[in-house]
């Protein structure tokens, strides 16, 4: 069976959205080999469900199951809004992520991202100096300062780089969340236009594994 096909998150088994898994998924009772590992949105949690029955979109029309909080895409009315049928795209057939805050999905022209998945240093050299030098502008640091930040990235136990790629190659401007080491305070940084690229960060944030979010709204 062939895997299915994401707009919004291309690879979420990279991305570690979704593992291989031989559970049976609570919406269509088969295992079809993976699962998706991100807390649900709904009427209750749902701890087994199939990619596939997020791309059909039967995990929503059967629980009411939302992948990505509707609010997030577009970080609250703050960034461009976009479409209803993209708001239900990536909310109700999409795979989500999990960060250590709550998560935002970027919008630009009309549409949303691809979420390319949570990024340290070596993800992010083997991206190009182009993602390295938007998070380095997101980051706000300098010299010596953005080196041993730079050196500290790790996709798993943070600080880490949650990258997007707009469909088209216009820059962006936004805001970016860091979370201060010492203080634990949410710092507002200002995203500075990024020369036509294509990257973004949407946030730089500490994180654990214990931070792995398990979200159900009733």
């Amino acid at each position: 069976m062939e895997f299915p096909t994401f707009r919004y998150h291309p690879d979420p088994i990279a991305t570690g959205s979704v593992v291989r898994s031989e559970k049976k998924c609570e919406v269509c009772g088969a295992a079809r080999g993976f699962v998706y590992t991100v807390g649900t949105y709904g009427l209750r949690e749902l701890d087994s469900v199939c990619p596939w029955c997020i791309a059909d979109g039967s995990a929503h029309l059967k629980f009411g199951a939302e992948f990505v909080d509707k609010d997030s895409i577009g970080d609250n009315g703050r960034w461009e809004r976009v479409s209803k049928d993209v708001v239900e795209e990536v909310a109700f057939r999409t795979p989500g992520f999990a960060g250590w805050q709550h998560e935002r999905w970027f919008t630009h022209c009309g549409d949303a991202a691809e979420f390319l998945g949570p990024m340290g240093k070596p993800e992010l050299e083997r991206m190009g100096s182009e993602a390295i030098e938007v998070v380095r502008l997101d980051s706000n640091f300098q010299r010596e300062e953005w080196k041993s930040y730079f050196d500290s990235l790790d996709a798993k136990h943070g600080p880490t780089a949650y990258i997007f790629r707009f469909f088209t190659a216009a820059s962006w401007v936004g805001t970016l969340t860091v979370i201060d080491a010492k203080s634990r305070r949410i710092l507002p940084v200002p995203i500075r236009s990024i020369l036509g690229a294509m990257l973004h960060a949407i946030s730089v944030n500490l994180r654990t594994n214990a931070s792995q979010r398990s979200i159900s709204k009733g």
